[in-house]
């Protein structure tokens, strides 16, 4: 797989009044509507998927009996997971909190391992150990943040 570097420019600022009106906070997509909810951020939206709907996970299920989602090879779906796969160990170790069930989610963990593994992947990555000590060193300050944010609420 070869890789180059791409600048990315930002998309135009303005929002949708709709936009606005589900996400307020954040002002970012996606958002999911159901019912009267709105559910923010990618992540959050497959997990209340697969919490809300019968069926298996939907991580789970994509990646029944293949390497990558789309296979053999990295594809978008797996770069766009891939925050997933490099920071939940990170934030796990840092925090101590269980975020991935191993037993629940194989595929997904055995996806994520060789993703952060692929020899293309970890030259875009931070090294692991890298993080873990820039988390190590402010996890009192994110704690404080969090229980002040927790207090005003």
């Amino acid at each position: 797989m070869s890789s180059e570097t791409v600048r990315l420019i930002g998309a135009s600022p303005a929002r949708s009044p709709l936009l606005l009106t589900h996400n307020p906070v954040h002002k970012l997509v996606p958002v999911l509507r159901h019912g009267d909810r709105s559910v923010t951020e990618s992540l959050v939206i497959v997990e209340y998927v697969d919490e809300a709907f019968d069926g298996p996970p939907l991580l789970e299920a994509q990646l029944e009996g293949r390497k990558f989602f789309g296979g053999d090879a990295i594809g978008f779906l797996d770069i766009a997971a891939c925050g997933l796969a490099h920071w939940i160990g990170v934030i796990e170790e840092v925090s101590g909190a269980t975020l991935v069930n191993h037993e629940e989610l194989p595929a997904f963990c055995k996806w994520a391992n060789g993703y952060v593994n692929d020899e293309t992947v970890k030259q875009c990555l931070r090294s692991r150990d890298d993080l873990v000590a820039y988390f190590s060193a402010r996890k009192e300050m994110y704690m404080a943040r969090a229980r002040a944010t927790t207090l005003h609420k």
